[in-house]
């Protein structure tokens, strides 16, 4: 599947974030552990899925 970046959200340390034409947000890793980071923060936040009604 092909997506379309809709814009750029930001910019950290070990990442980039975009927007992407489906609503998703695609993150870029600029570093080799960003991987492992990242799937480890995954693991933790799909818990919380359909029990976060707001983020500020």
């Amino acid at each position: 599947m092909k997506y379309k970046i809709d814009k750029k959200l930001g910019s950290g340390a070990v990442s980039d974030a975009y927007l992407l034409d489906n609503g998703k947000v695609l993150i870029i890793g600029k570093r080799e552990d960003s991987f492992s980071t990242y799937k480890a923060l995954y693991e933790k936040m799909k818990h919380l899925i359909g029990k976060i009604t707001a983020l500020n």
